[in-house]
């Protein structure tokens, strides 16, 4: 059977299936949307797999700390409170330099890092409740411990 789409460049051939799709009914994409569910559910329980596989070997701490991370993303944890120094870098790209600045003008930083960290304790716990709404405490502890554990440490020189 000869492809009706042939003659149709890539950019034609995906408008014209988009379309296709906006047309079908719920029913007619229920099929599509199962077989998507399946390759979906196949591909998570290959990567699980995958990762314990590497962490066995001893090669994939990073590799499984790092799909932990993007998990935690999906959960939309809040992001980490900058200290004094990072508010006053962020604030002043190419101003005076931290170090010449005097401890009363350092002050002034540390006060908006204090309230830096309130935002981010409040936010925390406002988070931690939405995942225990959620069922998922004990998923987020166990990431928050192999990020800590795997950690880079410095190096002294």
């Amino acid at each position: 059977m000869p492809n009706p789409y042939s003659d149709k460049s890539a950019t034609e051939f995906v408008q014209m299936l988009g379309h296709e799709w906006r047309e079908m009914s719920k029913q007619e994409k229920q099929s599509f949307e199962v077989l998507s569910a399946e390759a979906k559910e196949e591909y998570n329980l290959k990567m699980t797999e995958w990762v314990e596989n590497m962490v066995e070997q001893g090669d994939g701490s990073d590799v499984k700390v790092s799909l932990l991370q993007k998990e935690l993303e999906k959960l939309e944890v809040p992001k980490k409170n900058m200290g004094a120094y990072q508010i006053y870098r962020h604030q002043h790209k190419e101003g005076p330099l931290w170090s010449t600045l005097s401890d009363e003008e350092k002050e002034k930083w540390h006060k908006k890092a204090v309230k830096e960290q309130h935002r981010y304790e409040k936010e925390m716990e406002e988070w931690y409740q939405k995942i225990e709404d959620k069922g998922k405490t004990d998923f987020v502890e166990e990431v928050f411990e192999l990020i800590k554990a795997n950690k880079k440490k410095p190096t002294k020189k």
